[in-house]
C-alpha cells in the first residue's frame, strides 16, 4: 500500500514539472492563426504567423495539387527609391551569410515629412533552409541596401512561428 502511493506521489510530481512545459509549448503556437479563404478549398487551409509588432511574417499554405508550401515575408524601410533588389541576406546568430533569391516589391508612404518606402521581400523556405532556421537565429536581414536588426525577441519568435508551422501537417 506504501508502495502505491509513493508510486502515485512519483507521477504526480513528474507530472507537475512536466505541465509548464506543455502549457509553454502550446502558448509559443498561440499566435499562429489558421486563414479562411472563401474562395478556397477549405480542405486545405493557409495557416500564418503574428503580423502585429513584427517585421516579418511566415505562411503556410496547403494545395491540392502540390506539398505544403511555407513562404516568409520580410519588410524593410528606406528613403531612397530603388527598384533593383531581387534577394534578401540573413545574417545568423552563428556568423553564417544567406543570400536568398527573393521577389521585392516597393511601395510610397507618402507623409508631411517627405516620402518614404516600404520594401517588402517575398522568400520560399524549403526544408533544409526551415531546419537552419530553427536551429540558428537570424540577427539581421538586408533587403537591397537597406538593413533590419531584429531584436532577441523577435529572432526566438521567427523561429518558434516557423517550428510551429512546420509541425502543422494540415
Amino acid at each position: 500500500m506504501l508502495y502505491n502511493n509513493h508510486l502515485k506521489m512519483k507521477k504526480l510530481i513528474i507530472f507537475t514539472l512536466l505541465l509548464p512545459m506543455f502549457v509553454i509549448a502550446q502558448d509559443d503556437c498561440k499566435g499562429i492563426s489558421k486563414d479562411k479563404d472563401k474562395f478556397a478549398d477549405p480542405n486545405y487551409p493557409t495557416y500564418s504567423s503574428p503580423i502585429f509588432f513584427r517585421p516579418f511574417r511566415i505562411i503556410k499554405m496547403f494545395s491540392k495539387s502540390d506539398p505544403p508550401t511555407t513562404f516568409a515575408i520580410f519588410e524593410a524601410a528606406g528613403n531612397t527609391p530603388t527598384m533593383d533588389g531581387k534577394s534578401i541576406i540573413l545574417l545568423l546568430l552563428n556568423g553564417e551569410k544567406i543570400e536568398i533569391p527573393a521577389e521585392v516589391k516597393v511601395s510610397v508612404n507618402t507623409t508631411r515629412g517627405g516620402d518614404s518606402y516600404k520594401y517588402t521581400a517575398y522568400i520560399t523556405i524549403n526544408d533544409e533552409l526551415n531546419n537552419k532556421l530553427i536551429q540558428t537565429q537570424i540577427t539581421d536581414y538586408r533587403i537591397y541596401i537597406f538593413d533590419v536588426k531584429l531584436t532577441k525577441k523577435m529572432s526566438q519568435d521567427f523561429q518558434q512561428y516557423l517550428n510551429c508551422l512546420k509541425a502543422i501537417t494540415h
